[in-house]
């Protein structure tokens, strides 16, 4: 990477970003730094970059550490001391009391945005599954499997494992990524011609025909103190317009430093957590594997109803 550290400011490309307190404790078990998480957005950043293309973005900021509370942020330009070169989209919405407004969303472009946000101590990003140029038509679906706490990554797996099944029968491929967390997702790469609903019914569909399977261990329950604590649960509903999903390489706010990293099926049979890589070892995994979802972003495919 062509950057060179001048006191507290950065040049990354020709962008300048001022950093600050960069000895914050971020992961303090794990004694690192915001210094540690702005160089792992840096030296991701040629994997991460790909999939925040173009997509409005909502991060979680964590100034005072995982360890301390954070808070969940949409309007960019409220985080403050913007620089000129950040690249926004405005999108009008309403808020809890149905008034319209307007949100001010980031949109990720260039490794400078993501060592600002590092800087913002923006521990979690979420982007959304459509992007700028077709905003009400996503380009992925997701199955988001969610275990409850006495549910184990085992069942998370049997059940990831039936959805790719169902999908093969449809002649789609799903692309696996642990949450870096407890759970699991699947992306369906599409073509982004089909709604957010209709989307959001195909998915829905799979996971009725994985629940006729596996009713002793998944659950569609919608409110979670009614969902049984041995399930897990089968999410569909986070495919809709403005619903956000961890993103690919984003770091969690866990303890553990870990990452939603993506895997192909062949590993998943062999993995035994969700949190199987953390910021300091994910890297290695690169070296060795590249970006293991890079097909995702051409595979778009037709959206083939059950």
């Amino acid at each position: 990477m062509r950057y060179m550290v001048n006191s507290q400011t950065l040049d990354v490309h020709g962008r300048e970003v001022v950093l600050t307190n960069l000895l914050k404790p971020i992961w303090p078990e794990k004694d690192i730094t915001k210094y540690d998480l702005i160089k792992y957005f840096l030296d991701m950043s040629p994997y991460i970059l790909p999939h925040l293309k173009n997509r409005p973005l909502v991060i979680t900021r964590f100034p005072e550490g995982v360890h301390k509370e954070g808070f969940y942020q949409k309007d960019i330009k409220k985080a403050g001391n913007s620089p000129s070169w950040l690249k926004t989209i405005t999108i009008p919405t309403k808020n809890k009391e149905r008034e319209r407004q307007v949100i001010d969303y980031l949109v990720v472009d260039h490794p400078a945005t993501l060592v600002w946000l590092g800087n913002l101590a923006a521990v979690e990003l979420h982007p959304w599954l459509s992007s700028v140029e077709s905003l009400d038509y996503p380009d992925f679906g997701v199955f988001d499997l969610d275990p409850m706490p006495q549910a184990d990554f085992y069942q998370v797996k049997t059940l990831a494992f039936s959805i790719k099944k169902i999908l093969n029968q449809l002649e789609i491929t799903g692309y696996p990524k642990l949450t870096g967390s407890s759970g699991l997702q699947i992306f369906v790469p599409f073509y982004p011609k089909y709604t957010y609903q209709e989307i959001r019914e195909f998915i829905h569909k799979v996971c009725l025909q994985v629940l006729d399977h596996h009713a002793d261990i998944a659950t569609i329950e919608r409110k979670v103190n009614q969902r049984p604590s041995h399930k897990v649960y089968l999410d569909y509903l986070q495919n809709a317009k403005g619903k956000t999903i961890s993103a690919i390489y984003g770091p969690r706010a866990n303890k553990g430093a870990h990452v939603s990293v993506p895997v192909n099926w062949e590993e998943l049979a062999n993995i035994e957590t969700s949190r199987q890589y953390d910021v300091l070892s994910v890297g290695a995994r690169m070296k060795n594997t590249g970006d293991v979802f890079k097909t995702i972003l051409e595979n778009k495919q037709k959206l083939n109803f059950c």
